[in-house]
């Protein structure tokens, strides 16, 4: 999950010479990073205008030809490039601002580097002939840019078809390895799990992506949609006769959803339940408390009470991704003891410090585009649903793919099939 160091083409045929990073890019922005800076006045007047901890310290006109020369190898025409590289609280950031003659070089421009990026929309954006590309090796950095500057970042739309079983009761421990059984479908390994197991006949659904989209969904069989909860947030669907598969119920789910970068996702709730202890959550564990107001300290500001937490988690001194059992849920008692474990122990460890903190969140499962199944957490906001990774040590970008919702820990679904994900939209 955390990012690794990679080369873009515009980076390589640079003037400027530095550390060659991944990128990424603003987008509508009320306060623009200052991308032209032709005398030192505008320069010291562009710097008075940056966030606290940003500070500029070089930039690059590079020449017309050999912009063109980028724009050659990137599939579309440049006519201008510019290159603007701040210190952020001692961190490199280069901000790549891409002119080209019309939208549709700017897109092809957009598509290459989006490529280069690994799919990771955050790191390139396009506005209209113009196209941001962010340079750094900490990807916490492009989201505080996104922050810090109120931009607002790409909207990408999945369709995502998958099979899925209902569950009542789960081994937690047991759960990834019923998914893996069933894609194997290997019946002897699924006799001596299913014991371990209840199916059930309804699933809890979504009703919005991460953002302001609201979701679409179809089921084989046809269910039922019999209550909405949590000031409408999420739906329960009911199924009747499900087919059996190896003693396993389906259902066909596909999902068209949207998730917008680093977004809030709006909301009513102010549900006391949202920080309540659980039994997948005991945040009233004396060794839990005092690490969480050790973590949070005497911040009381609900968004720099949770930037401590994901810093916190951000440490591999503190939690390491490690350990023999993949899709492992050891319980967050054992995961702080042992220090390490996987994407669904770091979130029940997140959520479980951010209660005991009186910090209202919930648990989300779905998949993080281009690599595999994801659990994540979103927290409450004055705003809203604000969706973060522990396991990464920041927000959400446009590749997490939101499909379950869990508000006490407990898992009443399990993935059947590995989905098919595609694109429908997003720029």
């Amino acid at each position: 999950m955390r990012q690794r160091c990679q080369l873009s083409w515009v980076v390589i045929c640079l003037v400027f010479s530095g550390c060659q990073e991944k990128s990424a890019p603003p987008a509508q922005s009320k306060q623009q990073l200052p991308v032209a800076t032709r005398s030192k006045e505008k320069e010291a007047a562009a710097s008075e205008q940056l966030p606290n901890g940003w500070q500029q310290t070089g930039f690059v006109e590079v020449d017309p030809q050999q912009a063109a020369q980028i724009g050659q190898r990137l599939g579309g025409q440049i006519s201008e490039l510019k290159n603007v590289i701040y210190s952020i609280d001692g961190q490199r950031f280069q901000l790549n601002t891409i002119r080209c003659p019309d939208e549709a070089d700017a897109r092809r421009i957009a598509a290459a580097l989006l490529t280069i990026h690994g799919g990771v929309h955050c790191r390139c954006v396009r506005q209209g002939e113009s196209v941001y590309e962010f340079v750094c090796q900490d990807l916490r950095l492009v989201e505080r840019a996104y922050r810090e500057l109120k931009m607002a970042a790409a909207t990408v739309t999945y369709e995502v078809t998958f099979q899925v079983a209902p569950l009542t009761r789960s081994d937690p421990m047991l759960w990834n390895n019923l998914f893996n059984a069933c894609l194997a479908k290997d019946e002897g390994l699924l006799d001596k799990l299913l014991p371990s197991f209840t199916f059930g006949d309804r699933l809890n659904v979504r009703r919005f992506g991460q953002g302001t989209h609201e979701s679409k969904y179809t089921f084989e069989p046809v269910g039922v949609s019999v209550a909405r909860v949590g000031d409408g947030e999420l739906e329960v669907h009911r199924f009747n006769d499900l087919p059996v598969n190896l003693g396993v119920p389906r259902v066909i789910s596909q999902v068209q959803v949207s998730s917008t970068g680093f977004a809030v996702t709006r909301t009513k709730r102010h549900d006391t339940e949202l920080v309540a202890e659980t039994a997948s959550w005991p945040k009233t564990d004396k060794h839990i408390v005092e690490l969480s107001e050790q973590i949070v300290g005497s911040k009381t500001d609900p968004r720099e009470q949770v930037q401590a937490l994901l810093d916190w988690f951000a440490d591999t001194g503190n939690l390491r991704f490690d350990g023999s059992v993949v899709g492992s849920r050891y319980g967050v008692t054992r995961v702080l003891e042992q220090r390490f474990g996987h994407c669904w122990d770091y979130s029940d460890c997140f959520i479980t410090l951010a209660r005991a903190a009186s910090i209202p969140c919930r648990q989300v499962y779905g998949w993080l585009y281009g690599q595999s199944g994801h659990v994540w957490v979103e927290v409450l906001t004055t705003e809203g649903w604000r969706a973060v990774d522990p396991t990464a040590g920041m927000g959400c970008d446009s590749r997490y793919i939101p499909l379950f919702t869990s508000e006490n820990g407990s898992v009443d679904f399990v993935y059947t099939s590995m989905p098919q994900i595609k694109i429908v939209q997003g720029r």
